[in-house]
């Protein structure tokens, strides 16, 4: 069997997942092709570059903006409208992956990213590329642009996921919950003594773990820096572990 794992490289949690698949795919199954691709190194360079600068931007000094834009196009009526244009795009932008697919067909692809999984799904439909698709949706709320009209599956985080996901049309049967994937390594079961020492941390006092996307992009720093200077939280004796 061949596998293919592709994501768009557009913060770090969609390459993150990709990575986490790729590496449950080859332990459960050795003796197959795994492959794990970023999309985005099949468009043009300009493209590869800009798409995720632009998304930094947006998320970092407008947020505002990229909010707009999200619940804009979560909307019924305004993604039916945005739906063609988006998928002619798609399809020139990344017509070097399409040509791979349908010269090398996998036997299944995993897709971490709307991206992807639009670019995948509209080559199973116009060019009956026989792969099965299977959408791995990384975002707790699924987007409207996260429906793939091809996909054989669409793996959502929880009931709630499940529920948005019937709402925008796509067949219960198709669903399944699995959560978000995670690297195998995060099962490990350790010793939370020997990690305090091992991280200097004080064995009597709260810790409060602080987790941001690969940007660092949001409120960080000031959440941080509240929760430090907070007299209550450092009476109660916090330490803070910071990501």
């Amino acid at each position: 069997m061949r596998v293919l794992v592709t994501y768009a490289e557009a913060g770090a949690g969609h390459r993150i997942a990709a990575e986490a698949l790729e590496s449950a795919a080859r332990n459960r199954a050795p003796k197959s092709s795994v492959e794990c691709v970023n999309i985005l190194d099949y468009t043009p360079r300009w493209y590869a570059w800009i798409y995720p600068t632009c998304y930094l931007a947006l998320v970092r000094w407008t947020p505002f903006l990229w909010g707009i834009g999200f619940k804009l196009l979560d909307i019924k009526l305004v993604g039916f409208l945005f739906h063609p244009i988006r998928q002619w795009w798609n399809r020139v932008i990344a017509r070097r992956f399409i040509r791979w697919l349908i010269y090398d067909p996998p036997d299944v692809v995993f897709v971490t990213h709307f991206f992807p999984a639009d670019v995948v799904s509209q080559t199973k439909g116009r060019f009956k590329l026989r792969s099965n698709l299977v959408v791995v949706v990384t975002d707790v709320i699924p987007h409207r642009l996260w429906i793939a009209d091809y996909a054989n599956r669409m793996i959502v985080a929880s009931d709630f996921s499940a529920r948005v996901c019937k709402e925008q049309g796509v067949p219960e049967s198709r669903i399944r919950i699995r959560g978000i994937p995670i690297y195998p390594k995060f099962a490990d079961t350790v010793d939370s003594a020997s990690m305090r020492l091992r991280l200097g941390l004080s064995e009597k006092r709260m810790v409060v773990l602080i987790s941001g996307g690969g940007f660092g992009v949001g409120q960080f720093i000031p959440l941080t820096y509240a929760l430090d200077t907070n007299e209550t939280l450092l009476r109660a004796g916090l330490q803070l572990l910071v990501i």
